[in-house]
């Protein structure tokens, strides 16, 4: 099957990018938001020679006290008030209520590989602009091809 090349690059990208985004998308529609405290800054092991920080936050949920770690790269201070957003099943599953808190992770597990499709999209030495991709059942996969009129 021969496929011009940006609707290839645009169908890897939503591949990349939809799953991700999705799953925050339906994890936002499941939770609620309320105010948590920050308790204190732990620090733990990461790998063998270095040491890893992360802050302690706990909030109250149906006469209950739920705690969950965060990273230590917010500029809170023990005893804070902080914005927490929570799975209302599953009060453990808790995050700080701020941008970088809720979309980090999502960032980076799908705006990395964007941005690696993007350059290998704009560089023409990798796929010529004037060129479609063939798809194929058996390797390689992919064929760099001439643009057939």
């Amino acid at each position: 099957m021969v496929i011009r090349r940006s609707i290839f690059f645009l169908l890897v990208s939503a591949v990349v990018v939809l799953p991700p985004l999705t799953a925050k998308l339906i994890w936002l529609s499941k939770t609620q938001t309320t105010t948590g405290v920050m308790s204190f800054e732990g620090m733990g092991q990461a790998l063998d020679a270095l040491r890893s920080t992360y802050s302690v936050f706990y909030f109250k949920h149906n006469n209950d006290t739920t705690w969950f770690n965060s990273s230590s790269n917010y500029k809170y201070k023990q005893g804070d008030i902080v914005p927490v957003r929570y799975v209302s099943s599953d009060p453990t599953d808790a995050r700080l209520n701020t941008f970088t808190g809720i979309w980090l992770g999502t960032l980076l597990t799908g705006g990395i590989p964007l941005l690696i499709l993007i350059v290998i999209f704009l560089n023409r030495y990798i796929v010529p602009y004037n060129a479609d991709l063939r798809l194929e059942r058996h390797r390689p996969y992919l064929f760099v091809q001439p643009r057939t009129k």
